[in-house]
């Protein structure tokens, strides 16, 4: 029956030659009662070509004039599911880590009221974070930020903390100067750890933490880059008492990756796996493997994590 069926399509074509493709077959429709038609945000390339190619197929369909139709598109009209994946195909789902520095999300204000829930959503369950609570390129002179990186997590509403999917977190490095009961700020990663407990679904939750490491020669030389076996000691206890124990909270936590620095020297590439081991293991049981459950090598472990992988 003509008049019946209101059609509205969204979709990304990559030339006009596609776009005419995905339009013919809709000229075998009877008279739409209503229809709009997006080929490609703003920024295409072809976007005019595209846009006249998109007003002609809702004229014919439609047997109105385009100008006649609704000057807003019906977008909080559409269904929930087809709203989300509409916004996850903007820029509201970054190819890169969001990285937060000095605990403030400087971008993706949820500001409009009718759209901040669906927002929230995309932008928390569909991008991977970073909080950086070290900046390396200061070194020793940056004892770190930990505040900013509990601000960050305590401001979230409790819905967009359960969202996040992909979180990694730059820790301060530790070694026998700067061990965590000198820090004056170190019950900030309790107490951030205590919100992840409470507030993110640690069922789909792939967490990263990267402990620090100084590498500029003259912090090496002052820093010691080679421990005496007592440093050793005293620094893995630092890793597993001070950074591993309180994420024990996390039981049923997805995934999780430790990165840290070996105070067994920089050359022994066995050593620091068989402690990031150790101490992953100490939270996820004896079984876990990360490298099994797809745990980039050291080298790359920053690279954005895909959304689709953690599927």
């Amino acid at each position: 029956m003509p008049d019946q069926l209101s059609l509205y399509i969204v979709g990304h074509v990559e030339s006009r030659r596609v776009a005419e493709q995905v339009l013919q077959p809709l000229y075998q429709l009877p008279t739409l009662r209503n229809s709009g038609i997006c080929l490609g945000p703003s920024s295409h390339p072809y976007r005019d070509e595209l846009q006249d190619l998109a007003a002609t197929a809702v004229k014919r369909l439609t047997c109105k004039a385009v100008l006649a139709l609704p000057q807003t598109f019906p977008f909080l009209s559409l269904p929930r599911e087809l709203q989300l994946q509409i916004l996850a195909d903007t820029p509201l789902v970054q190819d890169a880590c969001i990285c937060i520095q000095d605990g403030r999300l400087s971008r993706h204000g949820l500001t409009h009221s009718s759209m901040a829930d669906l927002v929230t959503d995309i932008v928390f369950s569909q991008n991977a974070f970073g909080i950086y609570t070290w900046n390396p390129s200061l070194g020793w002179f940056d004892q770190g930020n930990l505040g900013g990186m509990h601000s960050f997590l305590a401001g979230l509403p409790s819905h967009a903390l359960g969202r996040i999917r992909q979180l990694t977190i730059w820790l301060p490095p530790i070694d026998t100067i700067s061990l965590p009961y000198n820090h004056p700020d170190w019950p900030l990663w309790l107490a951030s750890v205590q919100l992840l407990a409470t507030r993110a679904t640690l069922s789909g939750l792939a967490l990263t933490i990267q402990i620090g490491n100084y590498r500029a020669k003259r912090e090496r030389l002052a820093r010691k880059e080679h421990f005496t076996p007592q440093d050793q000691s005293q620094i893995l206890r630092a890793y597993e008492e001070d950074i591993v124990y309180p994420l024990m909270q996390l039981q049923g936590l997805k995934l999780l990756f430790l990165y840290v620095p070996c105070p067994f020297g920089r050359g022994n590439e066995e050593a620091r796996v068989q402690v990031e081991r150790r101490l992953e293991q100490v939270v996820m049981g004896a079984d876990y493997n990360a490298y099994r459950m797809g745990k980039p090598p050291p080298n790359t472990y920053t690279r954005p994590f895909l959304f689709d992988e953690w599927q």
